[in-house]
């Protein structure tokens, strides 16, 4: 999936391909923040723009109280990417609010996404059903057949054709035929570490306002809630911070269930129970920390340490929602972690990169980089990179292969792309090399430390 982006807050124009393994790198202010948000809601968004688009290719004067049929292979074949054209300049009218910015007249931002559509078309058999105002009957049944590329819509007695069930019948095929493409998105900000410890006063502020608003993006119907008066008035934030002020709130009913992936994958829950030294622990009174070490109380987490709010949305995500096609964004892991805790998340990454979750980071540390080039240098399976990995003792689980791996730093175009000379020097992503054997080169990092390494010899070793 590629997004060409512009005007997205200091990011002029940019493009980015999203892999298993994606990550913008880059100093301060430069955009990063802002290109993990655009993405994340259009990620979300996706699925209403594209079912109207869908919506009007689909009427064919259709009858009521008699059996519909749409042959799927002509409203879709070949204009996946149409349709999506039409969901993104949608979206792209609605970014400001997405950013929690104000509309800007001379810099009018902009978001284009496309897909590789496969050379043979194909659905799958699914089946939903559709009922009358809390009746049990079935009013309608929408189904389709993998092998002939057919929707059924079967309207039972009583059933009346109304353009709300064009509505379904489109957001049915949409499901069916597009969402393929499209992961499921979980994002874990830079605010994280705030919504942890402040999770009970947001809680009370929820009462207090006693509902949950159903967020409206150009009146269409979102599935994602937000708190009325957050995105009101003088308090705006970016849509996505509010989606991980949601999930904290829903903690409660969401650790009912286990993921799938703490069933498929238990060794990554043990894995991050080794990073954190503990687990985490969710009751109808909040969430704790209990540390591995015995004897130990567990915590609340105004009482926990930085580097235990700075994962614990991370780790409530793993136990209890991720499952395999997932998309995980993170926004600088880094954050209260010492470097060695680094090191530990980036193979932590990694296994999860190898279990099927695509990730998708914004990072400063050169740790969590060098840690990736370690896990991609070792898949290479040479004799003495096997054995470094035996000595260190690093799983195959966390090993990386640099065709699953984009890195993209933030920078400066030096010309005009296409001649175009109005695009030079503004603010863009830079696709970074990888390489098999030495893995992902940062320019920006390594001449940080270079220089850093000048400075200290010249001081230890430039006197007499």
């Amino acid at each position: 999936m590629r997004f060409l982006l512009k005007n997205i807050g200091p990011i002029g124009e940019a493009e980015i391909d999203l892999a298993d393994l994606t990550i913008i790198c880059g100093e301060n202010n430069t955009g990063k923040t802002y290109v993990t948000y655009a993405i994340c809601g259009f990620l979300h968004y996706w699925e209403v723009g594209f079912t109207h688009g869908v919506l009007g290719n689909m009427r064919q004067g259709t009858i009521p109280h008699e059996n519909l049929r749409f042959d799927l292979k002509r409203i879709f074949s070949g204009k996946m990417n149409d349709y999506l054209r039409k969901a993104a300049d949608a979206y792209t009218a609605e970014l400001p609010m997405i950013l929690g910015c104000k509309p800007d007249s001379n810099r009018v931002s902009q978001i284009e996404v496309s897909v590789d559509e496969p050379p043979e078309f194909s659905v799958r058999s699914s089946r939903r059903v559709l009922r009358w105002g809390g009746s049990p009957d079935v009013a309608v049944a929408i189904h389709s057949e993998a092998d002939n590329g057919t929707l059924t819509v079967v309207m039972y007695d009583e059933a009346e054709h109304h353009a709300w069930l064009d509505y379904h019948i489109a957001e049915s095929m949409t499901e069916l035929v597009a969402s393929r493409y499209f992961p499921r998105v979980h994002i874990s900000c830079a605010e994280r570490t705030g919504v942890a410890i402040f999770r009970g006063a947001l809680a009370s502020l929820r009462d207090r306002t006693s509902r949950f608003r159903d967020e409206s993006i150009s009146g269409a119907a979102q599935k994602n809630f937000t708190m009325d008066g957050m995105t009101r008035g003088d308090v705006c934030y970016a849509t996505p911070v509010m989606y991980c002020i949601d999930d904290s709130l829903r903690m409660e009913m969401t650790a009912k269930r286990q993921s799938e992936l703490s069933e498929t994958h238990p060794d990554i829950l043990r894995a991050f129970g080794d990073l954190i030294a503990g687990d985490f622990e969710v009751d109808e009174t909040g969430i704790y920390y209990q540390s591995h070490a015995p004897g130990v109380p567990r915590l609340a987490m105004s009482e926990a340490s930085s580097c235990v709010r700075a994962l614990v949305d991370l780790g409530l995500y793993l136990r209890h929602k991720a499952k395999v096609g997932d998309l995980l964004m993170i926004d600088e892991p880094e954050l209260s972690l010492h470097p060695n805790k680094q090191r530990e998340l980036a193979r932590l990454l990694a296994r999860l990169v190898n279990a099927g979750i695509k990730v998708f980071l914004t990072t400063h540390s050169d740790y969590i980089i060098k840690e990736f080039n370690a896990l991609i240098m070792m898949n290479q399976r040479l004799e003495h990179t096997i054995q470094v990995q035996r000595d260190e003792q690093y799983d195959d689980a966390e090993l990386l292969d640099p065709n699953r791996v984009r890195l993209y730093a933030t920078g400066r175009r030096p010309g005009g792309s296409g001649g175009d000379e109005h695009s030079a020097g503004m603010e863009t992503l830079i696709p970074a090399k990888i390489y098999p054997d030495v893995g992902i080169d940062v320019p920006a990092f390594d001449e940080i430390i270079l220089k850093m390494n000048r400075i200290q010899d010249e001081l230890l070793y430039g006197g007499d």
